[in-house]
């Protein structure tokens, strides 16, 4: 694959960078952190709900979602650190486990709209620190970049992705296996910190797109 020459260097993330991020998130208002984590993460996929708005149980739905994955994040820092293949089985079995719950009559949910859940949520806690105990810091190195239009638009323009991989919309996806498959190609062609690359990647792409900074401006799903 043609490689950029931004993959000659590895990217880190400071604490600054991710303090702006947090505010740009609005992460650091009052409430328990790992909720405003989730809840700001829905709102990066929600609009790609097609149908709930209409849904008689849409806020029972979204409550019990909500305990899912906070339930799925807290077993995460039951342990020091997590290796690759360990974080790995616990996503599949996450994603599994929100599309299952999610099942409603009303509207659909994919594993494309489980992925940018789960993952987002990961990024906010990662980005508050250590003002979220007990701390994410222990799947730091190991947490999936988020695919959603803006990620996946940069990773083509850079001819870091196959153009013919993930050819619909990201919350459209249904296939976990393809969902790796993108994983995979991120590790193998960017040689830093998935998680730090995102965060490069997504701001570059949120510039590009939304010039005057409003973090979810352009999020529709496509």
């Amino acid at each position: 694959m043609p490689q950029d020459n931004e993959t000659l260097y590895i990217r880190t993330v400071t604490r600054e960078e991710w303090n702006g991020f947090v505010a740009l998130a609005r992460l650091d208002g009052p409430g328990y952190g790992l909720n405003r984590c989730i809840q700001s993460a829905y709102l990066t996929m929600n609009r790609t709900l097609v149908g709930i708005a209409k849904s008689p149980n849409a806020d029972d739905w979204r409550k019990s979602m909500t305990d899912c994955l906070r339930e799925k994040l807290a077993a995460l820092t039951c342990r020091p650190t997590w290796n690759q293949d360990e974080f790995d089985t616990w996503h599949r079995d996450t994603a599994s486990r929100l599309v299952q719950t999610a099942e409603n009559p009303d509207f659909d949910f994919t594993v494309g709209q489980a992925q940018k859940w789960i993952n987002v949520s990961i990024k906010n806690a990662v980005a508050l620190g250590d003002r979220l105990m007990p701390s994410l810091s222990c799947v730091y190195d190991v947490a999936h970049v988020a695919l959603d239009r803006i990620v996946l638009g940069e990773l083509r323009r850079k001819d870091w992705m196959p153009r013919e991989l993930l050819q619909g919309p990201w919350s459209q996806l249904t296939d976990y296996g393809e969902y790796m498959m993108c994983q995979r190609l991120i590790r193998e062609n960017l040689p830093g910190i998935p998680l730090e690359e995102e965060f490069h990647i997504w701001e570059e792409g949120r510039r590009r797109n939304q010039p005057d900074g409003v973090l979810y401006q352009a999020e529709r799903g496509t």
